[in-house]
């Protein structure tokens, strides 16, 4: 054997060897990233069972035309806390005023649209389960199912993010 032909055999073992070498780095890097856990299920608010079947009876025994009283707990102007009644047919909010008789600036009006019925209130309890709020507290009227009083702390972390709301009042009309 000639000095060409073992540099020719040294070739090729070191191009062996660096195949298999490569070989087994993809396959310890591929199954690896079988190996890795998958990511977290989605966690269920505590209060997501309860939110569902109240809003269940709500949407089976919700009057076609009903009119309620809401009042926000907030820090906040005395214009937005003072309690407002809201009159809903068929699913829309059709009067909007402060619950002792007195007109709502048209400015201030747009505050009020986000719990303007019971439909949207319910939205507000899901939206807060969705974003995994820190605490949730409900009560519910034992009849109807809907919302009497919300305390909703979206972040134990912040200040002032709350959302406290007070629903009485409820007629049919």
């Amino acid at each position: 054997m000639g000095r060409r032909t073992i540099m020719r055999m040294n070739t090729t073992k070191a191009i062996s060897l660096r195949l298999i070498l490569l070989t087994v780095v993809a396959a310890m890097t591929l199954s690896a990233c079988s190996l890795q856990a998958p990511p977290p299920a989605r966690t269920r608010h505590p209060a997501q069972g309860q939110i569902s079947m109240k809003r269940a009876a709500w949407s089976e025994k919700k009057p076609a035309h009903y009119s309620f009283e809401a009042e926000l707990m907030c820090f906040c102007p005395e214009t937005v806390r003072k309690p407002v009644t809201f009159e809903v047919k068929e699913g829309v909010t059709v009067a909007t005023h402060y619950a002792d008789g007195g007109e709502i600036a048209a400015e201030l009006k747009e505050l009020f649209v986000k719990h303007d019925s019971i439909d949207k209130i319910f939205a507000i309890l899901q939206d807060a389960a969705d974003r995994n709020a820190s605490d949730i507290r409900t009560t519910f009227d034992p009849a109807l199912g809907y919302p009497l009083e919300i305390a909703i702390d979206y972040s134990t972390q912040m200040a002032d993010e709350e959302l406290g709301l007070s629903i009485r009042n409820l007629r049919v009309l």
